[in-house]
């Protein structure tokens, strides 16, 4: 039982990385039926999730929190892998400029963006992508971005964006990256797939000495983990 319940833990993140491991939660409730002992086992071998409160053990809401971001994560990439470029982009800088995720998305967003992703010009392309944030938003981009200043994200990424890349991947991965670090993981898999991603897996095998999509099974879970080595890969 001790293995069924460890497995169970991870599955839940738990055991740390990203995501959550879906299949085994399902098989879990299918094995476990009528076995009450095993789930109450589980509970006691979790105090992650799970804290001591009288004669049960409770929920921790911290951890439940922890535990609907990683669940959300497989449907995150998806919806997001499924929108236009360009509402996808005004998405995601509308976020920098007022959720505090991080600048350089909006860097990436300036410097990257290709005339085959976008079947027109890149200025084109960012025309619209303001275009749609004023839509979705109520204002102009430039009246949100007030004095942030990214020049060396700028530099790197218009330089060597494959390198930029591998190196965004590589700090989502790295144990202790914060909510936004992992969130880059969906990001560059989606806008990247189709652009760039065998250059950006060969400069992180070169930065790194090894394969990305390794790392990425090594840290990541269930659905998550299959739909980001499915864009990585491509297979």
């Amino acid at each position: 039982m001790a293995d069924e319940v460890q497995a169970l833990t991870k599955a839940f993140s738990g055991l740390g990385g990203l995501g959550v491991d879906e299949p085994t939660m399902v098989a879990a409730l299918a094995n476990w039926r009528k076995q009450p002992e095993k789930r109450s086992g589980f509970r006691k071998s979790f105090p992650g999730l799970f804290k001591e409160h009288g004669v049960i053990e409770r929920c921790e809401d911290e951890y439940m929190l922890h535990l609907a971001a990683e669940f959300s994560r497989f449907k995150n990439l998806m919806v997001l892998w499924a929108m236009h470029p360009w509402e996808r982009d005004a998405r995601l800088a509308h976020h920098v400029l007022h959720q505090a995720h991080p600048s350089a998305i909006v860097v990436e967003i300036a410097c990257t963006r290709s005339a085959e992703e976008l079947l027109g010009a890149s200025k084109p392309h960012l025309v619209q992508t303001f275009k749609y944030y004023k839509e979705l938003h109520g204002k102009h981009i430039e009246e949100d971005l007030g004095s942030e200043e990214a020049l060396r994200e700028t530099v790197q990424c218009l330089a060597t964006p494959e390198r930029y890349f591998s190196q965004v991947m590589a700090a989502a991965l790295r144990e202790g990256a914060d909510h936004h670090g992992k969130e880059a993981l969906s990001r560059v898999a989606v806008t990247r797939s189709d652009v760039d991603m065998d250059g950006i897996r060969a400069a992180y095998q070169e930065q790194f000495g090894a394969k990305l999509e390794d790392a990425v099974a090594g840290s990541a879970h269930g659905h998550f983990k299959d739909a980001l080595v499915s864009l990585i890969v491509g297979k």
